[in-house]
């Protein structure tokens, strides 16, 4: 995610909201005083920031005043005093753990400090990794496991991506004995070789949504939270989808969901009134019982028509769903993933026979 979840702490906590607009965009607000906000893109660098650094960025363009946020691992006095006279907000959030969060926050008419007292609650999470994300690749692959056996042609469309991308994907999982090809009526289709191995290896390989991820916190009960959310979003014109725990409890159920999972799509708006006229406060990542994730990721999203996209409420693909479940706090998440996992294979395996 471009902004990790001790960042969004340290920003609820120094008077800031978030509210995301876009995978890479976020609308930031200070409500003390006169409340004020601004739209920032967000990028995170995997170096420290240096002078040099922001003086690169203005050469390509001086940046509207707060219209930029960098999230870096580290930075020097000098670089975060030349960001704030650019413009530019700077978060420091160190990946090892051994520093709170740190940094400025430009808007229009004032500059928020972040001190350095804030806690960290994940200090044991290791950081993303840089890097162009393959999402197409993943993409088809989730298609070969929820979709039953399917040509080239299929496959490209139902992942959005070229044929070409699609032979790209499937040439090495061929030559590594994950994925067969086979004929019907002399039209060559794709299948899963083996269905178990196949899904070991996306979850091996799946880099997470990314995007922006912000939580919050309500009363109700968490599936009736995740409903709530999604109507609102979706009657504000905001895809939305369902995941995790309260996601997998419709198809397989095995235990109470403890935190719903949302993703939503605000095509540039920012996302906040619609989940506080559901019942919703944001709050630090400990305590949230809903977590809203706009993803970069297109791949979250089922595909038209399958069961998953005409759900009630609308879930995520599948694979995003065991995805979730996996990476959920609680002891007893292997069986939770087993039990998911055993409905999804037997789904996949009515549609291979169709």
């Amino acid at each position: 995610m471009l902004i990790p979840k001790d960042v969004w702490a340290a920003l609820l906590e120094s008077g800031v909201t978030v509210r995301p607009t876009g995978p890479a965009e976020v609308e930031l607000v200070a409500a003390e005083g006169d409340a004020v906000a601004v739209t920032a893109v967000v990028e995170r660098r995997p170096t420290a920031l240096s002078p040099s650094h922001v003086r690169s960025h203005l050469l390509h363009g001086s940046p509207a005043r707060g219209a930029l946020l960098l999230v870096v691992p580290s930075a020097s006095p000098a670089a975060l005093d030349a960001a704030a006279a650019a413009g530019i907000s700077v978060l420091v959030a160190d990946p090892t753990g051994t520093s709170a969060v740190t940094g400025r926050i430009v808007l229009p008419d004032r500059t928020i400090e972040l001190g350095a007292e804030l806690p960290r609650p994940d200090a044991g999470q290791p950081p993303s990794r840089p890097g162009r994300r393959p999402w197409g690749a993943l993409t088809v692959v989730r298609r070969l496991l929820t979709t039953g056996p399917a040509t080239q042609v299929h496959l490209g469309r139902s992942a959005a991506v070229s044929q070409a991308r699609v032979s790209q994907a499937l040439s090495g999982l061929v030559a590594d004995g994950l994925v067969r090809r086979t004929a019907d009526a002399g039209r060559p289709r794709w299948a899963p070789a083996d269905w178990d191995a196949l899904v070991d290896w996306w979850l091996a390989h799946y880099p997470g949504p990314s995007g922006i991820t912000t939580y919050w916190y309500g009363l109700a009960g968490v599936p009736e939270q995740a409903r709530a959310a999604v109507a609102a979003l979706s009657a504000a014109g905001m895809p939305a989808a369902v995941s995790g725990d309260v996601a997998a409890d419709v198809i397989a159920p095995w235990r109470r969901p403890g935190r719903a999972i949302v993703y939503a799509d605000p095509s540039g708006r920012p996302v906040h009134d619609e989940l506080t006229a559901a019942g919703l406060t944001p709050s630090g990542a400990g305590e949230a019982t809903l977590e809203l994730i706009v993803p970069a990721d297109p791949g979250v999203w089922p595909a038209p028509g399958t069961t998953a996209a005409e759900a009630d409420p609308p879930l995520a693909d599948p694979l995003q769903l065991l995805w979730d479940v996996a990476r959920a706090p609680g002891a007893d998440v292997d069986q939770a993933v087993t039990a998911l996992r055993r409905v999804l294979k037997a789904r996949a395996a009515a549609a291979a026979s169709r």
